[in-house]
């Protein structure tokens, strides 16, 4: 028992002995890196942001602990380059803020590291940033005008479009003529929909450019270039009747297809047992061309009204709500009593004519450099079985004017 105990005594003597031979080694390696004793280290920058700008970023950190630093280093892309950044301390918190220049576009790398009065240096402090350039800026475009009208009293009233808000869109500036002849520019947030412009100058056009900041660290806003939008006045209710937001009939089958009130409208087109031109959809009304689904093909069909108009610049458009993606379908505007075939328009256009098979606003433009009776409406050629067709739902007319200078 006894010759048990006393070799448990003698190797743990031994453990000991080794574990102290192995500290004394490591030390000594230590010595040889740090002659004198310990590493000191100058005190490291605190907080490092890199922000992101066109073609550069910006460092920005804290120096916080050591009073003793003097300057410190930016390095960026592997060491690629750097820049030696003075640092004159005071008795607070510093600030380092740095531009780096002259970037190309994409994700950087940096390293910063600071130095005292000591030729100390610092533990590396890292941080990424992006540099936004060309690339990013060619797929930037102008947030979309849905539509402008000036009203009679000096509003000019601009409906927006929506857009990818994941491309870092966050406002338009919008520059227009007042009444006095001064220019004026508002910035439109792009949280808004619609916005009015007064005292707005009758006949003058207003541009825009769309702002953009690429993320939440950007110090830089980029703009698209500017786009020139012609006011034209809202004389839809002077001229025309029963122009939709909803249409009316002025019969119908108490179910679905009506024919509409203050429109004429051709025999193709009613093809719903005597009815067509007028739909109930989804509880509203609407101009509408349907052909398939068990009814009778739509050729050369036509609904319009005619008016006379005084010379001036016009605008005539209707909202598409829906459409097939196949079909002859066409906004026309014509001098005259009445619409031309859909056949005749390559060799005798009308005053104006725009083909569609997608949904939105289409606008048809035309000048009367006297008064004249114009035809306005819409032509359609459409075919279908029963089980397939095509088809125009329209939600709404407008006619804009502009007086001739």
């Amino acid at each position: 028992m006894k010759k048990n105990y006393s070799t448990g005594i003698y190797l743990l003597l031994l453990a000991f002995v080794c574990l102290q031979l192995a500290a004394c080694s490591k030390m000594d390696e230590y010595r040889k890196y740090a002659e004198g004793g310990e590493i000191a280290y100058a005190g490291k920058l605190d907080s490092l942001k890199i922000y992101s700008g066109r073609n550069r970023v910006l460092v920005k950190g804290l120096f916080i602990a050591d009073p003793n630093i003097v300057s410190c280093k930016i390095y960026w892309d592997s060491r690629k380059d750097s820049v030696l950044v003075p640092v004159a301390r005071t008795h607070g918190v510093d600030t380092l803020s740095q531009l780096i220049e002259n970037l190309e576009e994409g994700v950087h790398s940096f390293e910063v590291v600071t130095y005292d009065t000591f030729q100390r240096k610092s533990v590396i402090v890292n941080g990424t940033g992006t540099a936004y350039g060309e690339r990013y800026q060619a797929f930037l475009i102008n947030r979309p005008v849905n539509n402008s009208e000036l009203d009679g009293s000096a509003k000019t009233s601009v409906s927006w479009g929506g857009m990818d808000l994941t491309s870092g869109v966050f406002a338009s500036d919008v520059t227009f003529t007042d009444t006095f002849g001064v220019l004026q520019t508002v910035r439109v947030p792009i949280a808004i929909v619609d916005t009015v412009l007064k005292p707005y100058k009758y006949g003058t056009t207003f541009t825009y450019r769309t702002l953009f900041l690429p993320d939440s660290l950007s110090i830089d806003t980029f703009y698209t270039g500017y786009q020139t939008v012609n006011v034209l006045m809202n004389v839809t209710k002077q001229y025309l009747a029963n122009t939709g937001g909803p249409f009316n009939y002025s019969s119908w089958d108490a179910k679905r297809w009506g024919i509409l009130a203050n429109w004429t409208t051709n025999s193709p087109v009613k093809n719903a047992s005597g009815y067509g031109g007028y739909e109930l959809r989804s509880n509203v009304g609407v101009l509408s061309f349907e052909a398939g689904w068990g009814l009778p093909n739509v050729t050369e069909g036509k609904i319009y009204q005619t008016v006379t108009l005084p010379p001036g610049k016009y605008v005539f458009e209707a909202v598409v709500d829906a459409c097939s993606s196949s079909g002859a379908m066409y906004v026309v505007a014509a001098l005259g009593t009445a619409l031309p075939d859909i056949t005749t328009f390559t060799a005798s256009p009308p005053l104006g004519n725009i083909a569609f098979v997608t949904p939105g606003t289409k606008q048809v433009s035309f000048t009367l450099p006297d008064e004249q009776v114009v035809t306005l409406g819409l032509a359609a050629t459409l075919a279908g079985n029963s089980s397939t067709g095509q088809y125009c739902k329209v939600t709404a007319v407008r006619l804009k004017f502009l007086k001739l200078e």
